[in-house]
């Protein structure tokens, strides 16, 4: 007859060895998950993305910064060329303020 204070190292096994594998699969499958969920992550990013045409793209660029036209013809805002807006600029800044005496 087992006495109250017996271990039962049988039952004490049977549950590390059932808490062992419910942990390794547990982990296993945690892994597994995140493989699948970087290799999709990777196919949307890397290799789904469509070649960039060089060319067209800097072409755009180029008449983005060489065109004239409104923005916002209620606020009064233009776009001008960025070769004329940088003239603009350094003859600003050349000019003397209106606090200064020109020499």
């Amino acid at each position: 007859m087992a006495k109250y204070d017996d271990i039962n190292t049988q039952l004490v096994a049977a549950v590390g060895l059932v808490s062992v594998l419910a942990v390794v699969g547990s982990i296993v499958g945690i892994q597994a998950l995140y493989n699948n969920f970087e290799l999709s992550e990777q196919d949307r990013k890397v290799v789904a993305i469509e070649a960039i045409d060089a060319k067209n793209l800097l072409a755009e660029q180029e008449a983005k910064l060489n065109r004239a036209g409104w923005i916002d013809r209620e606020k009064a805002i233009v776009a001008i060329p960025i070769d004329r807006a940088m003239e603009l600029v350094v003859r600003e800044r050349k000019r003397p303020s209106q606090g200064e005496e020109s020499p």
